[in-house]
Order: structure tokens, then C-alpha cells, then sequence
């Protein structure tokens, strides 16, 4: 493998370097005219700020004395320490991120004094500017500090299950460091909670020592009691059909000690207790038993057989459950809508009379009704269910509807903020993100998507550090004009957010420019509330949007089609004027008609860490065992060259684009693959995405060794939610050694070197609802391949999978489904052996060995050669072992055929049954384990019955 990397690294490197350097000339376009409206300033990385803006709903901080907050002060020439005894210079000063020849700010200041506050080895810091003598042009900077006295003696007394070390660990306390009462307290604290976790929740620790100014020991006295190890979790009455132990055990937080070990579950804690008996009271009432009573007990018992574990105690937690009368649906009532008949909402909806009464119908039914008031722009819309209960009838409940239509809203002006340490992410790489633009109707599940968009690879996520989309109403004494200046290739490229019904929710008329987005203060709330109850700022529509300004004839590019899908895409006012006669375009609409609202759009996103390195293993029948080594920047930036070292160190150079860059080194026993790829998910802030990518590849087969270097190039767009395009190019150099003896006529006509290029176009339409384990949707790709070089050949392919769910519990689980897929695929004569069509494996034709489908020349039975038709399909049908759902079971048959011809003429067919095992921690990819046996074969087949796939990555 060294010797074959050795003689190929040349050729790859000189291939990536081509595809790189054609990529930079492209890109440079960027230097010229601002693309989609944006300032050269928008698209820049954020600046810190001499004097930010106050964040809404959130206190000033007062200046530090001392200390100015302008940016442009003299520069910093010294960082000094005073005050120190105990604790050096030097580790004082590793803590400080300000350095001497620099201009501070006051909040780089305050940043650096709550670090040391954070250390508790001062009582008191406090930072001081002096002017420096000995360089008039500068300041030293000095940090004051006045010591806490130090700790001579740490013991814990009692103890004996958990040993010194641990305890120390969990406490951070140290003999010689700084005495702090609050932090002896805190570890009282720390080492109860190492307890509980052990499964000693009665515990008891006491500071004997270290809670008295004049303490200078710390001692801990230590009660352990006794461990408590939860062997059962029993219920009583639970009578209703979906609500077994095995469902009810999946609602609660407390588990069960695995064969009495508590590696995996088991641990005890009193205050879990009330909060499962809240969970399973509430799955009892989803599912309409409204009257439902839950009692428990405890019963414990000391471990006699298990002298690992003498003086322990095994615990039982018994449930009783008196279910009460399962409730139905007498009445089903809608008041307060007039924008909708009651019976187009009453349409589609789950829950109806007769049916038993079901909380996730309920949600989703409210669901729907929002989403079609979203869809017509009234954001605020309230549906609020409401259940009725009659004492005359027993059983059966009434459900109302209460329907605030409110009044559509029309998206305004979009200000993105970045929080966290040196954001240097673009605004565009946000923007890009969005499905709504300014002028479009607010679609409440457009911008919630949008928010799930944003999280992940760039942005941090979470309910803490998350993405948030504020909207706030604008009120008619906002909307005061401000001018800007246009842009003069806004529009020529026009970004289309892609959804179902994008052309029922956008007006005929144009949006605002992203001209007016700006960067802002710190979020103060989120989308959730009424109008009446979202924070209120300030802000001001655009001059150019409200008077639908005429283009300048200079912004016109000649033969450029303004309006290339008028039915989807709202024009720009800008570059055109209203074809409705509507001067003001849609944002001016919210003006002269009061019935629609302008909102002023928030979106706070927290920088994340976007560099990784990963590492993973996988094992499979089809390629033995594999390594992974993956360096991944997923908010890389091509262009943004270091201009300085200190761009390096503050991790701005070559990042904040939104681009990916992706370094893979998969080293493995049969297979191997290293690869190069740089990627744009939204190339020039367009809906088209640029891939460019080189990659070494070699794989020893049983019938020759094969050893691929080149690059690709792939072009994409993703047409709407469901529907997406992509064109690649594709130049390889390919050599084929070590052929099978005696060897037939297409494996020795690809002996040797030889090169080719293939351009490629694939149709996608994709409505799965998960990527890794789909259960309803469809998966639909057709592509078409021609090659050029030393073989020429087309190549068309078809691959399909539907999804049905055949059945699931009410509560939405224990899904049942079958999936249905098939590939068809045909390739020209001239194809070479190693693009023709094989089959065999765990990932296409289970029962038979990997590639152990395939044609064979008469006179050679030992090599397969491929074919230039393939038929193969599969049926499947999965359903749960267990009521988590961590193992599941399989059923399957793989029928098809790879032929010389289109035929069927070897046709193949197998039955099997398997396993699917997710665990968390392995990624979201099942471990797959099947049986297949071949019930129609032919003689030349290589068979396998077992096939497998685990997969490790961290």
C-alpha cells in the first residue's frame, strides 16, 4: 500500500491541485459587484464593536474604573501583576488572553478579570491603566490582586466504598490552593451527587472542617448508609392493550440493574419517583383515560447470594395503575374562523366523533389548522383545543376548537446576530439558510424550519445556545423610509426557498431587498407568544422598497430573462416595476392596507465549533474491516486568506464562508479510500451548490486488484423541499493488476493504465421521513452517464424505495413498515469490466456473496465480468422486538439479475430474516445482521448466507 500511495501521490496531488486552482479563478468573480443586495460590510466577517448596542431585555454592564472602552485607544505595552505572594507571575499570566502591543477594549478586559475571578485565588482583581514612561505612545495595563489564604490539610473521613482519589477528583480541591469557604461548601455538594451516582442515595456528608474563615483544614465527615441497586420495576392493572410493562418501562426515567449489575441502569433516586408517576399518568391520559389513579411502594430486600455485594440491598418499585373508562369523541366543534369553512378544517382531521380520544391526533390536528392560516401569512393565529366533560354522559368527552384568525403578516426586514468568541462567520452564510424573504408571507413553519436548519455544523444547537428567529409586529410609526443603495445584480440570480406550497404563500408582488440586513444586539425572545407579548425594538423600512425605484438602465443586463419563474418567484422592485400596478411593491402593502402586519425578523445564532477530528472503525461482510481518520470543517471559507498570524490564532482565516472542506483517510484490509473535498452548499449565495473533490482509491476484489486516482466535480441545485439536480464531471485514471488465471477477455482488455472522463446528470426526489430509518416516503434517483477517453460507453440507472408504515401504537411508536426498492441499469458495450454492473452483498443482493452475482464468460467460471443490464428488487418488512425499539426485526426477499443482455433469463431469488440493534452511542446506523438462503440461483453463483454491518464512529 506504501509503495502504491508513493507512486500515485504525485498524480493526485497535481489533480487537486488543477481542480483547486480552476475553482479559486471561478470564485473571484466575488471581488466584483456584491452579490443579492448585500454591502461589502454584510458580507465581511463581523467586527467587534467600540460601543455595542444594549441587548433587549437583558441589564448594562457598568465600565470597569479605570478602563476605556474605546477601541482606538494607545496601544497596551506591558501587562503587569501586583498583589501576588503565594502565586506566580507566570501562572497568572497564562490565564490572560489580553497581550502587550495590542488596543484593547473594555469587555476584553472584564473577560480576562472574570477569568481569574474564576480560578477563586483572589478575593479581589482589579485592572488599572497607567500611562507608560518609558514608551510615551503607549499604556500599561495592571491587574491588582489580592490573595485568598491556602488550604494546609484535606481528609475524608468514613468513606470506604469510594476511595480519596475519586472524591478529590470530583471536588477539585487541592492542599495549597486558595481557601474559599463557597468552594468547600460546593464540593459538600459534589461529593453527594458522586454518591447518588454510585447508588448510595442516603448519603450523608457534613463539613467538619473548612465552613469558618478561620479553618485552614477541610474535613469531610462521610455517612455512605447503604447501596441501593434497583432489581425490578413491577406494574399492577395495567389492563390497556398498549400499555404493557415493556411499553410502560420506555415512559419512565428509572431503570432496572441488568442481571443486578448497575453498570446499565439501576441507580435509585427518591425524587425520580413522582416524575415517573407524572409520565405515566400522562400517557394515560393521551390516550383518553382521563380518571386514571397511579399509586406506588417500595419494597427492598438485602443481597444474600452475592458476595460482591454483601451489605447491599436490592430494590423493587411497584406501580399500581386503577386505568379507569377510556374516553371517546361525542362532539367535534370549531368557533371563531371565517377565513376557513369548518368543513375544509374539519377535512383532514384525525380525531373525529366516534374515535377514542388520542392526544397526538389532538396536536396534529391543531398542527394542521395552524399550518393553513400560516400558509396564508397569519402567523399569530391561535387554536387553542379545548375537551368538555359531561357528567350525564360517562365516557365520552367534547372537544372545541377556539380559532383567533388574527391577520396575514408580511416578512419585513432581517438583522442576523452572531454570539460567541471572535464570530467571524458571514451574514450571508445565514441568510442563504433561511426559506423566507423579506415581502413573502410569514409562514410560522417556514421560519421554525429555518431554525432547524441553522442548527448543527455552523451554529450551535439546543434550547440554550440555539438558533432563535424572533419576529416582532413593526407599528405604522416605525415604517419611516431610509435610504439605501441598490445593487445592481440583485435579482439576476433570484434564490428561491424551496416548499410544497411556496406558490400559494408568496403575493405577486416583489420582496424587500437583503440590502437592509444589518448585524444587531443580543436576542431577548423567541418566536413563541402572542404580538402583544415580543420584545420591542426599533427599526426602519427602505426608501427603494416603498417607492418601487425604476432600474437604472447600468443595472441591466441585456438578454437576462428578469422574470424566469414568475409563477414562484415574487419579483424584485428594485429592477422592475409591479405588474399589479402596486407602486410600493409588498412590503408598501403592509402600509396602504391595514389588514396585513409587517414583521421585523430577528435571527440569533451562536458560532459552534466546526472543526473536527474524527475518528471511527466499521466491519462488514462485503469489505472486511475499515479505519476512518476524518478531518472536517464545515464553515470553511476558501477566499479568506490570513493577513496576519493573529488570524490564524484566532481561527478567522480560511473560515467563516459556510463552505466545507473534508480531509478522509479510510485505510482497510480489502478496501481503501483517501479523499480531498472542498464543498459550497450555496456556491456565489445561489441555490446551487459546488462539490469539487480528489480521491486515491484501491480495492482488491477476488478477480484482479484495482487502483483508481482522480477528481470529480459536481454541480447541484436543489429545485424545491423534494426535487433536486446535479451535474458532475468526472476524470480518473484507473489500473487493473494481479488479474484471475486464466483470465477472460474483458478483464484483460482493462489491464494496465487507462483514463476517462464521464459527465453525469441525476434527478432526485426524496420525501423520506429520515435518511438512516425511514418509515413513509419515497426515494427516487435517475441519472445518466456518458463516458469519453479510452472507453466510451453510455450509462443509464434507476434506483427507487417506498416506505409504508402498516402499523404503529397510538402514541406514534412501534412502527411496523415495509419498503419496496428496485435498480434498473444499462451500460454500452464499451464499457469497461470495472464499470459494469455487479451484484451480491449485504447492501444489494442478500444470500449471495459480494458481487457473487454476475455473468461469466464461457470457459472461465472463476471471474465474474460484470453485466450490461441490471434488474434487482427487494421487499422488506421490519418491525420491533422491543417496546424502545433498539432491536428490531427483518424479513426480506432479494429477487433480480445481472445479464449480458436485457433478460431475465438468470433470474434470482432469496428468503431471509435479520436484526437491526441501534445503540446511541454508535451513530445513528443500525448494526445490521441477515440471514439470507438462495431459493432460486444459478450454478456459476457465489453464495453467502450471512451478511453483516457495524459501524463506529466518534
Amino acid at each position: 500500500m506504501a509503495v502504491l500511495l508513493r507512486d500515485r501521490f504525485p498524480r493526485l496531488l497535481g489533480v487537486a491541485g488543477l481542480l483547486i486552482v480552476a475553482l479559486i479563478v471561478s470564485s473571484g468573480c466575488q471581488g466584483g459587484p456584491t452579490v443579492r443586495g448585500q454591502s461589502p460590510e454584510a458580507t465581511a466577517p463581523p467586527r467587534l464593536r467600540p460601543t455595542p448596542e444594549p441587548s433587549p431585555g437583558r441589564p448594562t454592564e457598568s465600565p470597569l474604573p479605570g478602563v476605556p472602552p474605546s477601541v482606538d485607544e494607545l496601544p497596551v505595552t506591558s501587562v503587569q501583576i501586583e498583589g501576588n505572594e503565594a502565586i506566580s507571575v507566570s501562572s497568572i499570566r497564562n490565564l490572560l488572553r489580553i497581550q502587550p502591543g495590542r488596543s484593547v477594549t473594555e469587555s476584553q478586559v472584564r473577560e480576562d478579570v472574570r477569568r481569574l475571578f474564576a480560578t477563586r485565588w483572589f478575593f479581589s482583581v482589579e485592572p488599572i491603566f497607567r500611562p507608560d514612561l518609558k514608551n510615551p505612545g503607549g499604556r500599561l495595563l495592571i491587574f491588582r490582586v489580592v490573595e485568598r489564604p491556602m488550604i494546609t490539610a484535606i481528609r475524608y473521613e468514613g468513606n470506604k466504598r469510594i476511595d480519596d482519589d475519586d472524591l478529590a477528583e470530583a471536588t477539585g480541591l487541592r492542599t495549597g490552593s486558595p481557601f474559599d469557604i463557597s468552594a468547600n461548601r460546593e464540593a459538600v455538594r459534589r461529593i453527594q451527587k458522586v454518591y447518588q451516582e454510585k447508588g448510595f442515595p442516603f448519603a450523608k456528608i457534613t463539613l467538619d472542617s473548612g465552613g469558618q474563615r478561620a479553618d485552614r483544614e477541610v474535613i469531610f465527615r462521610i455517612d455512605e448508609g447503604q447501596k441501593i441497586v434497583v432489581a425490578a420495576v413491577t406494574f399492577l392493572g395495567n389492563n390497556y392493550r398498549y400499555a404493557s410493562a415493556g411499553i410502560l418501562k420506555t415512559k419512565i426515567t428509572t431503570k432496572r440493574a441488568l442481571f443486578g449489575i448497575d453498570l446499565f441502569g439501576g441507580k435509585f433516586d427518591p425524587k425520580t419517583i413522582h416524575q415517573d408517576k407524572l409520565s405515566l399518568s400522562g400517557y394515560y391520559r393521551g390516550m383518553g383515560f382521563f380518571d386514571v389513579k397511579i399509586t406506588h411502594r417500595v419494597l427492598t430486600g438485602d443481597v444474600v447470594y452475592n458476595p460482591f455485594r454483601r451489605g447491599d440491598a436490592n430494590l423493587t418499585i411497584e406501580y399500581t395503575i386503577d386505568e379507569g373508562q377510556q374516553y371517546a369523541i361525542r362532539n367535534v366543534t370549531l368557533r371563531g374562523n371565517k377565513v376557513f369553512s369548518t368543513e375544509k378544517l374539519e377535512a383532514d382531521l384525525k380525531l373525529v366523533s366516534g374515535e377514542m380520544f388520542n392526544q397526538r391526533h389532538l396536536a396534529a390536528d391543531v398542527r394542521q389548522m395552524k399550518e393553513m392560516y400560516g400558509r396564508l401569512g397569519r402567523l399569530f393565529a391561535r387554536v387553542e383545543p379545548l375537551t368538555r366533560f359531561d357528567d350525564q354522559a360517562p365516557g365520552v368527552v367534547d372537544v372545541i376548537y377556539e380559532i383567533d384568525e388574527d391577520r396575514p403578516y408580511l416578512i419585513g426586514p432581517i438583522d442576523v446576530h452572531f454570539h460567541g468568541d471572535y464570530p467571524h462567520t458571514k451574514e450571508t452564510v445565514v441568510l442563504n439558510r433561511l426559506l423566507f424573504q423579506p415581502g413573502e408571507l410569514a409562514d410560522p413553519k417556514l421560519i421554525r424550519r429555518s431554525e432547524r436548519r441553522l442548527a448543527g455544523m455552523i451554529f450551535e444547537r439546543g434550547p440554550a445556545n440555539g438558533p432563535r428567529i424572533r419576529v416582532r409586529p413593526l407599528e405604522p410609526e416605525e415604517l419611516v423610509p431610509k435610504k439605501i443603495q441598490a445593487d445592481p445584480l440583485s435579482g439576476l440570480i433570484p434564490r428561491t426557498p424551496f416548499d410544497d406550497d411556496r406558490s400559494r404563500q408568496v403575493v405577486p408582488v416583489s420582496p424587500a431587498d437583503r440590502r437592509q440586513f444589518t448585524q444587531r444586539s443580543e436576542p431577548g425572545s423567541t418566536l413563541s407568544g402572542t404580538p402583544r407579548s415580543l420584545v420591542q425594538t426599533s427599526h426602519r423600512l427602505l426608501t427603494d422598497v416603498l417607492t418601487g425605484r425604476e432600474p437604472d438602465e447600468s443595472t441591466v443586463v441585456r438578454g437576462q430573462n428578469r422574470e424566469p419563474n414568475p409563477a414562484a418567484q415574487p419579483y424584485n422592485p428594485i429592477l422592475e416595476n409591479s405588474p399589479l400596478g402596486d407602486p410600493f411593491g409588498s412590503l408598501g402593502r403592509a402600509l396602504v392596507d391595514p389588514n396585513f402586519g409587517l414583521l421585523d425578523i430577528d435571527v440569533d445564532v451562536t458560532e459552534a465549533r466546526t472543526g473536527r477530528l474524527m475518528f471511527g472503525a466499521g466491519v462488514n461482510s462485503d469489505s472486511g474491516v475499515i479505519g476512518s481518520i476524518v478531518l472536517d470543517e464545515n464553515n470553511f471559507d476558501l477566499l479568506r486568506l490570513p493577513t496576519s498570524f493573529q488570524d490564524v490564532a484566532d481561527g478567522t482565516a480560511f473560515r467563516g464562508g459556510g463552505q466545507r472542506f473534508r480531509i478522509e483517510a479510510m485505510p482497510g484490509y480489502y478496501f481503501s479510500r483517501y479523499l480531498l473535498n472542498w464543498s459550497d452548499p450555496y456556491f456565489l449565495d445561489t441555490d446551487f451548490s459546488l462539490s469539487v473533490a480528489g480521491f486515491y482509491y484501491q480495492r482488491f476484489y477476488f478477480d484482479w486488484d484495482e487502483h483508481r486516482t482522480g477528481g470529480r466535480i459536481t454541480l447541484g441545485r436543489q429545485l424545491t423541499r423534494e426535487w433536486s439536480l446535479a451535474a458532475s464531471l468526472r476524470l480518473e485514471e484507473v489500473e487493473i493488476d494481479n488479474p484471475d488465471v486464466p483470465t477472460p477477455d474483458l478483464l484483460l482488455a482493462a489491464l494496465g493504465e487507462s483514463w476517462f472522463t464521464t459527465g453525469k446528470i441525476a434527478v432526485t426526489h426524496d420525501t423520506r421521513d429520515n435518511a438512516f430509518i425511514p418509515t413513509e416516503g419515497h426515494f427516487f434517483q435517475a441519472s445518466y452517464e456518458q463516458a469519453f477517453g479510452d472507453f466510451s460507453y453510455p450509462q443509464v440507472r434507476g434506483d427507487a424505495k417506498q416506505y409504508f408504515t402498516l402499523h404503529e401504537r397510538p402514541d406514534g411508536n412501534g412502527r411496523q413498515v415495509v419498503s419496496l426498492s428496485g435498480q434498473l441499469g444499462w451500460t454500452g458495450d464499451d464499457t469497461p469490466v470495472y464499470e459494469r454492473f455487479f451484484a451480491g452483498g449485504y447492501q444489494s443482493f442478500r444470500g449471495f456473496d459480494f458481487r457473487g452475482v454476475t455473468p461469466r464468460q464461457d470457459g472461465f467460471p472463476g471471474t465474474g465480468i460484470g453485466g450490461s443490464w441490471m434488474a434487482l428488487g427487494s421487499v422488506q418488512y421490519q418491525f420491533p422486538i422491543t417496546a424502545d425499539e433498539m432491536i428490531s426485526g427483518v424479513v426480506f426477499t432479494d429477487f433480480g439479475s445481472i445479464e449480458d443482455d436485457v433478460t431475465m433469463d438468470d433470474f434470482r431469488l432469496t428468503l431471509g430474516a435479520g436484526l437491526r440493534v441501534t445503540i446511541g452511542a454508535m451513530g445513528p446506523v443500525p448494526i445490521a445482521v441477515d440471514w439470507g438462503i438462495p431459493v432460486i440461483k444459478q450454478d456459476f453463483d457465489d453464495e453467502r448466507l450471512f451478511s453483516f454491518y457495524i459501524g463506529i464512529n466518534r
